[in-house]
């Protein structure tokens, strides 16, 4: 069982070099649908109990930013107050307690601001969850791009492909046929990390190709990542993908530049089947991918091929290279 990776002759030079693979965040794609589920069935309820931490920041910045409009200075104390109180449950003790904290503050706008809200909240508490969520669309937004920043600090991913024979996986990913085709072993232990028996990362899995967005609000813990990790729109099903998921505090190396981060997973020769260059690549590039593989003694078994367009169909023929 094989996976395939497809690379510029840079690319692929660098690989056979440093013999590790990027784990890349979501950001970094692409692909602009790239993990950015749907919001559209969320409701306030329900995002307070899968991402109370979202949640209280989001609307902290919705009440302080109201503020500032109005230019009406509320101590933070007041401020939390408000948050914890839609945070809450909505009782009559909940409500006199929020009432109390509140207290006074010396800007006389803010007092009679808070004394409104005071009274208004007291008035519609029978219906101040429903008031809410109706309110929601516009939190929607807040959290989908609060999730992909939560992405892109915890998560990296690898994209391999199924397919090995796709002109356009060649045309979009290998310098327009000029580079060269990686086959790994997808048995290897190197796609196969995980830490224990529900672990869901660690392991190549395959992605799934839908016309509509994924919608995040069914889905739980490390399952919402993973599972937006895994949809994606119907004009990539050519690319067959499957994906090695793996947290960037994992990663077996990280290499700093001037502007970035860079992740990394070891993957030695021995999880390499075959290299294969290009219909278009140069006879250089030969060389240099030869003198590469020659240079390392693991990478012996690595067999090599050169592709070539068939002379009565439109199909890549691969051929060994002696």
């Amino acid at each position: 069982m094989s996976v395939f990776k497809y690379f510029s002759l840079e690319g692929g030079l660098r690989f056979l070099s440093t013999w590790a693979l990027r784990i890349t965040p979501p950001d970094q794609f692409n692909d602009p649908f790239e993990m950015r589920p749907r919001f559209t069935a969320m409701t306030i309820s329900r995002a307070q109990e899968s991402f109370p931490d979202v949640l209280r920041e989001e609307l902290t910045k919705v009440f302080t930013e109201q503020a500032a409009k109005e230019g009406v200075a509320v101590r933070e104390e007041q401020l939390t107050a408000v948050v914890s109180y839609l945070m809450a449950s909505t009782n009559d003790e909940g409500a006199n307690e929020f009432v109390q904290r509140l207290g006074t503050t010396p800007d006389p706008k803010a007092s009679a601001i808070l004394d409104g809200f005071r009274f208004q909240i007291q008035a519609s508490l029978p219906t101040l969850w429903t008031q809410i969520d109706s309110q929601m669309p516009v939190f929607n937004q807040a959290f989908e791009n609060a999730i992909g920043t939560s992405l892109r600090k915890f998560m990296g991913v690898t994209c391999l492909s199924g397919s090995q024979k796709n002109p356009l996986m060649w045309s979009h990913y290998a310098d327009g046929h000029q580079g060269l085709m990686i086959e790994f072993n997808e048995t290897h232990s190197t796609f196969n990390r995980r830490r224990h028996s529900s672990d869901e990362f660690g392991f190549l899995r395959r992605v799934a190709y839908s016309d509509t967005r994924p919608n995040i609000e069914l889905l739980e813990g490390d399952e919402v990542f993973v599972q937006m990790a895994l949809i994606k729109a119907l004009d990539w099903a050519y690319e067959q993908e499957q994906r090695f998921i793996w947290p960037l505090e994992l990663a077996d190396r990280q290499v700093a530049t001037s502007s970035e981060t860079i992740y990394l997973i070891d993957v030695p020769p021995s999880a390499i089947k075959t290299v294969t260059m290009g219909c278009k690549a140069s006879d250089a590039a030969f060389q240099k991918v030869t003198a590469e593989l020659s240079n390392h003694r693991a990478a012996a078994h690595v067999n090599r091929r050169r592709s070539k367009i068939a002379d009565d169909c439109f199909e890549l023929l691969y051929l060994p290279i002696e």
